[in-house]
């Protein structure tokens, strides 16, 4: 290695060292001024520590002059103290002995520490009271800004020299280069300068090559981009063509409905009044009509704006939505002869988004329908418990052998291929995503003779009429 690589390595070391020392100092600092009333507290601790210790000490003095050293231990660190032992008052620099009336009195405002307690030692057993002052503002102040100062001025210096050693080694370096340039380019081959310490001897060079890579470089990247624009713009086409189809899909659902809507009052004026089976069967018709109504609409308003707002959270009953649920199912209950329960208290209120939170129950439920063991039970069960909305969702399973639990909330899971002409296998990914994305979280585990699903939820809890 020659000299002048040497010596360039050298004070771009030393540069590197104190730029380092230069931020550590400003970390520092700034360490110190956020943590100022951690360091007024943890200074204070440090007395009322001191304090107490040497108490101790002076209690333990021979019982005769005791009184004499507590009456220099308060002068000399200007506390309010009473010592009793066995009820008699051994020394006092308040007007009042009683520490429950000093404990009522006591203003908390100026004081870092006061309490009663008891020192044993072999004088026997005190009774002290002690209340310590805080420390003056401005002592503490002063010292706060003597560091302050002291760190200001280091960071003054090391800022200078860094200017210096810059100017040194890069400012006239560049301009005896361009000097050089200048020389060269009206041919003054004879006043050309040559420095041990320049270093940009090969700068037009080596700017030249970067140039050209950088051109080459500059090229490519731009036939990248326009093919990735062109890309993004025919999938964002796509895009628009697939959701204004599926908005028409949607809502061409609702003329067989209102079809169907109308059937069903037709079918009433056939049937016989007196038949409660009939018309509950009829009643439930026409409910599930009204659901797959609203449940349209919802879904073409969601589909129809611009941009899904993540704030338009309501306040919502959890506990009205998962019976709501549970009644929309009840018919693939019975179909299945699953015994259905729900423990849960009458409310639980929170700010939730309407169609997401329908929804998240709406796959809890579909789940249970499909994958319970026929004749099996289904238990639902939530609370709330220390801000979180616990949900736990539990379904007899006999053979679960064939789930893989790592994997039951991955997009298009499927137990077996039977199972993908039974389920569209996004309905566990779906609730993974909806409750990932209020910083909740999901797991599905083997229980007993099922599975169990079990879902928290940060909750904001408010009353009924908030």
């Amino acid at each position: 290695m020659n000299g002048r690589n040497k010596k360039k390595i050298n004070w771009r070391m030393l540069f590197n060292v104190i730029g380092c020392l230069y931020i550590i100092i400003v970390i520092a600092l700034a360490f110190l001024i956020y943590n100022i009333p951690s360091l007024y507290t943890q200074l204070e601790q440090n007395e009322v520590n001191e304090i107490r210790s040497q108490l101790n000490e002076r209690l333990a003095v021979d019982q005769s002059i005791v009184a004499q050293e507590i009456e220099k231990f308060a002068s000399e660190y200007k506390l309010d103290i009473v010592v009793k032992q066995e009820a008699a008052v051994i020394f006092s620099n308040m007007a009042e002995t009683s520490f429950s009336k000093l404990k009522a009195e006591t203003d908390n405002d100026y004081l870092s520490y006061h309490g009663a307690f008891e020192v044993k030692n072999g004088n026997g057993i005190y009774q002290v009271w002690l209340a310590i002052h805080k420390m003056s503002s401005q002592v503490f102040f002063e010292i706060i800004m003597s560091i302050l100062m002291t760190g200001i001025v280091i960071l003054s210096v090391i800022m200078i020299v860094l200017v210096v050693i810059l100017f040194r080694q890069l400012i006239l370096p560049i301009r005896r280069l361009q000097k050089n340039i200048m020389n060269l380019k009206e041919y003054r081959f004879d006043e050309l300068q040559s420095s041990s310490e320049m270093e940009y001897d090969a700068l037009s060079e080596d700017l030249s090559i970067f140039s050209e890579d950088l051109l080459g470089k500059m090229s490519k990247i731009d036939d990248n981009y326009s093919s990735l624009e062109r890309e993004l713009q025919e999938q964002k086409e796509r895009t628009v063509y697939q959701k204004r189809l599926a908005t028409a899909i949607i809502h061409n659902l609702k003329t067989p409905i209102n079809i169907a809507m109308i059937q069903n009052e037709r079918l009433q004026g056939y049937l016989n009044p007196n038949d409660e089976l009939e018309l509950k069967i009829l009643q439930d018709l026409a409910d599930i009509d009204d659901q797959l109504m609203n449940e349209i609409s919802e879904a073409l308003l969601v589909m129809n704006e611009e941009e899904i707002v993540d704030n338009n959270a309501t306040v919502i009953n959890v506990v009205a939505v998962a019976k709501d649920m549970l009644k929309l199912f009840a018919t693939l209950f019975e179909k299945r002869h699953l015994t259905v329960s729900l423990d849960a208290p009458k409310e639980i209120y929170g700010y939730f988004q309407p169609l997401e939170l329908k929804q998240v129950f709406h796959n809890i439920i579909s789940n249970a329908c499909q994958y319970a063991d026929e004749y099996g039970e289904f238990e639902l069960s939530m609370f709330a418990e220390n801000g979180f909305l616990v949900i736990e969702a539990y379904n007899d399973k006999e053979n679960t052998e064939n789930i893989d639990f790592e994997q039951v909330f991955d997009l298009f899971y499927h137990i077996n291929d039977e199972d993908i002409n039974f389920g569209s296998g996004i309905g566990m990914y779906t609730i993974k995503s909806m409750v990932s994305g209020h910083g909740g979280s999901a797991t599905f585990e083997k229980k007993d003779n099922g599975v169990l699903l079990t879902i928290i939820l940060p909750i904001e809890e408010v009353r009924k009429d908030a």
